[in-house]
């Protein structure tokens, strides 16, 4: 029969490894993700075709970064609701 401090430490071990492994493919599996590239973005609904330029991890969050940063302007100047942003990666 084994003594319990040897079976506790042996589930600590076991606790640990799990934890660990879960941790570096989290910590990599983020990464991957986590990449942003700059984005081009024409806002063709206001005068001029103005663009900004956001950095995002995909094409629809820089629309949505895009809209969040002339939504307001749009609004207060030009009475503008409703906006048409096309992005592209630089």
């Amino acid at each position: 029969m084994k003594p319990p401090d040897f079976i506790e430490s042996l589930n600590l071990r076991k606790i640990l490894a799990t934890a660990t492994i879960l941790t570096c493919t989290l910590a990599v599996s983020s990464s991957v993700y986590a990449k942003e590239d700059t984005y081009l973005c024409r806002i063709s609904s206001l005068p001029g075709n103005p663009t900004e330029t956001v950095t995002a991890s995909s094409e629809s969050e820089a629309v949505k970064k895009a809209t969040k940063i002339v939504e307001d302007d749009a609004k207060k100047i030009y009475g503008i609701t409703s906006l048409n942003i096309y992005c592209k990666k630089k």
